[in-house]
This record gives C-alpha cells, structure tokens and sequence, in this order.
C-alpha cells in the first residue's frame, strides 16, 4: 500500500540525509486537529507543558520569530511554515547548534496523527549523536506524550 500521508518540507540545509543528528516521532492525539494544532501554537504556554523549556518571548505566525530558554540555551526562532491547522515548521539556532523541526497534523479515527521530525546540524548536534544517540528521539517523544495530556 502507498504511503499518502503529506511529507515534511525540509529547508535547504536541513535534510535528514545532510543531519548531524535525526529523528522522527508520530502519535494520535486524542483531540480535534484544529485543537492540537493551537495548543502547539501557543508559545507562550510552552514552559507548561513543553519539557525542558523555561522560558517563550514571542509569538507563531508565518515568518514570526520568538526566543525559546531549553535546558539553559537560548533558541533564537523563526517560523518557515504555518499552515493551520495542518503544519507548521520552524529554524531554531543556538551556539554550536541549528535546528529544523516540521510538525503535521492530520485527521485520524481516534483523533489527530501527529507527525514531528527533528534535523540538527551542528558541533553540539554531533556531540550528542556520539555521547547519547537517542537525544533526540527522546525529547521528541517526551513532547508528544505532554502535548497527548495537554489536549485531553
């Protein structure tokens, strides 16, 4: 059976194939996409309920940048895609570390498929790869299971 599920729009520099580091988490999320999508959105609720993230100054729109505190790095941000309520995808930089994460929301039985893929490219993005390979599946996967409670 062919996969017709929609595809990320990676920016140039940022494929899963160019990554120092790569990984791809999806879940259903119990909740309308419309609902899901503007829980992602909201920024400035993210140190709620995103791990990790102490601090949001800014807001989500197209082409919008906001600054994210993760872990005690500063993320600079800037929103490439937003297509509500169906995807959204935004650069995040920080020192020694430049970041692509692409989200789609789409339509299921129970809900809404949640899709996220993660490239990083950098020094750090390689340090990590090397000292703990599962990073970032890790943090990805932590995200869906806070956005999962969040929606419900």
């Amino acid at each position: 059976m062919e996969d017709v599920r929609p595809t990320m729009h990676w920016p140039a520099g940022f494929t899963p194939e160019r990554a120092d580091c790569f990984c791809h988490a999806e879940a259903v999320v119990a909740a309308p996409v419309d609902h899901v999508f503007g829980l992602l959105a909201d920024v400035e609720r993210w140190p709620d309920w995103v791990p990790d993230v102490t601090a949001v100054q800014g807001m989500v729109g197209q082409q919008c940048t906001f600054e994210v505190h993760l872990r005690g790095e500063r993320f600079e941000v800037l929103v490439a895609e937003h297509q509500a309520p169906h995807r959204i995808g935004w650069t995040a930089i920080a020192d020694e570390v430049q970041i692509y994460q692409a989200w789609l929301f789409a339509p299921d039985l129970a809900g809404t498929r949640v899709t996220t893929e993660v490239v990083a490219v950098g020094p750090a993005a390689a340090a990590y790869r090397e000292s703990r390979p599962s990073w970032a599946d890790g943090i990805t996967r932590r995200w869906l299971r806070s956005l999962r409670s969040l929606a419900v």
